[in-house]
């Protein structure tokens, strides 16, 4: 109904105590963005959260509730003894469920925004206490089994499912759950002033007309920066013999990334293990 004001609980599937990933600042704003519209809004995550301050700020309160993901949602192909592991731990009993089912009666929320497909048990919680679920998803599964199980758990727990991108929607489609989809785009809160672009070349060392490529995401190997890496030093080995012949290429990422506490480098998760041409590749992490 337009207009009420609603009761709303929002699970997150990670609590991560140094650098947030996007969809765990996705939830943030959502949750900022839903108060700020007069609406009722807890959070519930697993652990101690670098993002509390914003949600306190926001004057959004957290639950803590520590609830085991399945972390087999990896669009890539994985080891299979990792996955097995993966499984077993999420079958391990798990009593954060009975906690955060608790955590359901006691708010009584209108209806529970479960963050990405790892929270299974989020979804199966809700739904135990009669909840709606609106599943947030942002993976993208290939055909197979795995993706079919998945959808299983989707098709029994999610009243409507808010897909991040057509791509996102696109594999739900083809597992017949289209009719619960809806794409909504990420959003940027664009700055309140743009920065002048020659100031901000020579702040990330680039020269005035070189071409920059940007990516927001985390430097880590599955969202696919090194793809670009790669490619680019495959463009470069090709076109000429040498590349310090043509001494303007160059490459800088920029990103939160792991580095090495005795080098300070990126560790090697996080670059490619082979170099681009001439060592002209530049890791800026924070």
């Amino acid at each position: 109904m337009p207009g009420r004001r609603l009761r709303i609980l929002l699970l997150s599937h990670l609590g991560s105590r140094r650098a947030p990933t996007g969809a765990e600042n996705v939830l943030v704003h959502l949750a900022r963005g839903l108060k700020a519209r007069g609406h009722e809004v807890a959070v519930a995550a697993p652990g101690q959260w670098v993002l509390e301050p914003e949600l306190e700020r926001a004057g959004v309160g957290l639950r803590r509730v520590a609830v085991r993901s399945c972390w087999l949602v990896q669009s890539a192909p994985q080891p299979l003894p990792l996955q097995a592991w993966r499984l077993l731990r999420y079958l391990a009993p798990d009593r954060g469920s009975a906690v955060l089912r608790r955590v359901m009666r006691e708010l009584a929320p209108d209806v529970v925004l479960v963050n990405c497909l790892p929270h299974l048990r989020g979804a199966a919680a809700a739904r135990a206490c009669g909840l709606p679920v609106v599943w947030h998803l942002h993976e993208i599964l290939p055909p197979g089994l795995r993706r079919r199980c998945f959808a299983r758990r989707l098709r029994r727990d999610a009243t409507r499912i808010v897909a991040v991108s057509e791509a996102v929607a696109s594999w739900l489609r083809e597992e017949g759950l289209g009719g619960r989809v809806e794409v909504v785009l990420n959003g940027v809160a664009p700055p309140a002033a743009m920065p002048e672009r020659g100031a901000a070349r020579v702040q990330f060392g680039l020269p005035p007309e070189a071409c920059v490529v940007g990516l927001f995401s985390q430097l880590v190997p599955h969202k696919g920066a090194l793809d670009f890496v790669r490619a680019a030093h495959l463009a470069a080995e090709r076109r000429c013999s040498s590349a310090r012949s043509r001494p303007g290429r160059r490459l800088s990422a920029s990103g939160w990334c792991r580095r090495s506490p005795r080098s300070g480098r990126c560790s090697r998760r996080s670059t490619s293990r082979r170099s681009p041409p001439c060592g002209r590749t530049r890791c800026r992490g924070w």
